[in-house]
């Protein structure tokens, strides 16, 4: 029973980001061994104290596999500025710690800028952008190839601010913590 996002009704005058968890392919722990897959998925705003998120979900735990399959929708939001991020971390759950949110390691990253989502919906006919994305290992200390594929579509997006966002705080050049624990936070 991991808790995910509640369904919400975006307001028409905020910005929102709807986020499509379809799959991921090649996410293996050190060795090429199978993973149980938890992802957490995370919104950053410029104005946001540091350490604070605007929002935050949860997918569904998947078990035992190197290509995991979502196919979930999540709305996050509101975001406040072009400048925001959209923070995708994909962690290894041992089976024992699969009834609770603690994770054993992260397995990789995406990072995307709201920026980058507006820049490519625009070429897009109905808005949306959908493809694969590397995870980033920067954070893992540990070299990883994998990939998620995702969709993403801003709804409200005349409502960004154009205001820009501070680079250290989404930073990943330099390792992040372990996060053994998600109920934590």
């Amino acid at each position: 029973c991991i808790p995910t996002t509640l369904p919400r009704q975006p307001s028409l005058s905020r910005c929102f980001v709807h986020v499509h968890l379809i799959c991921g392919r090649g996410l293996v722990r050190e060795q090429d061994q199978y993973c149980n897959v938890l992802v957490r998925l995370e919104l950053k705003n410029p104005q946001t104290p540091q350490g604070q998120l605007a929002d935050v979900a949860l997918a569904p735990l998947r078990m035992w596999t190197k290509s995991p399959w979502w196919d979930q929708r999540f709305c996050l939001g509101p975001a406040t500025s072009t400048s925001s991020l959209v923070r995708i971390r994909c962690f290894h759950c041992k089976a024992r710690h699969m009834m609770s949110t603690k994770c054993d390691g992260l397995l990789g990253q995406v990072l995307v800028p709201l920026s980058q989502i507006l820049a490519e919906s625009r070429r897009m006919k109905d808005g949306a952008v959908v493809r694969w994305f590397p995870l980033d290992a920067a954070a893992t200390m540990v070299p990883r190839h994998g990939h998620l594929k995702l969709g993403f579509r801003l709804s409200g997006q005349t409502h960004l601010s154009q205001q820009a966002m501070n680079p250290r705080s989404h930073s990943c050049v330099h390792p992040l913590p372990q996060m053994p624990d998600l109920s934590s936070s």
